[in-house]
C-alpha cells in the first residue's frame, strides 16, 4: 500500500515536471518566432528578395530568406537560404548559398542583403545617401543589366541618392 502511494506521488511529480517542460518549450518557440519576425523586419527580408530577383543571379534559386537557427549550444545564428519557391514547408528546396553558389552569385546574395538593410534604414540616415563601390565587378552581362534596372527603378521611385 505504501509503495503504491509512493509510485502515485512520483507519477504526479513527473507529470508536473513534464508540464513545465512543455510550457517552457512553447515559450522558447514563441520567443524564437518573435525574433524571426523582428530580424526579417530589421534586415528588410522582402526588399532583399526583391533585389535578388531583380538582379537574377541564379537560374533556379529565385528567392532568399533569412532564418534564425540555433546550434547545439543554443547559440543563435542568422543564415540566408536560397530557395526555388517561397513555400515555408519545402525544406528540401532550401539551400545554403555559400555551399552551392559561385563567387559571383554569392556576391549578389551579399549585395542583396546589405543593400536591403541600407534601404530599410534609409529614411533614418541624416544625408539620405547610400554609397556603393563597384558591386557589379563579378556580374555577367545579364546580372549587370538587372542591377542597372534595379538602380534605375530605385532612383525613379524614391528620394534615394547613390
Amino acid at each position: 500500500m505504501e509503495k503504491s502511494k509512493q509510485l502515485k506521488k512520483e507519477e504526479a511529480q513527473k507529470k508536473i515536471i513534464d508540464d513545465k517542460i512543455i510550457r517552457q518549450k512553447k515559450s522558447v518557440e514563441t520567443v524564437k518566432n518573435g525574433l524571426q519576425i523582428a530580424l526579417a523586419e530589421y534586415f528588410g527580408q522582402s526588399s532583399m528578395d526583391e533585389i535578388y530577383q531583380k538582379i537574377d543571379a541564379h537560374d533556379v534559386m529565385k528567392h532568399l530568406r533569412y532564418e534564425l537557427s540555433f546550434n547545439d549550444n543554443q547559440k543563435g545564428e542568422l543564415v540566408i537560404h536560397a530557395m526555388e519557391n517561397i513555400d515555408e514547408n519545402a525544406e528540401d528546396s532550401n539551400y545554403r548559398p555559400e555551399i552551392y553558389f559561385s563567387t559571383a552569385q554569392l556576391n549578389t546574395v551579399a549585395f542583396s542583403s546589405f543593400f536591403s538593410r541600407a534601404l530599410n534604414s534609409f529614411s533614418k540616415l541624416p544625408i539620405q545617401s547610400i554609397f556603393i563601390d563597384d558591386p557589379i565587378g563579378s556580374y555577367d552581362d545579364m546580372n549587370a543589366l538587372g542591377f542597372a534596372d534595379l538602380i534605375r527603378s530605385l532612383l525613379e521611385n524614391s528620394k534615394c541618392r547613390l
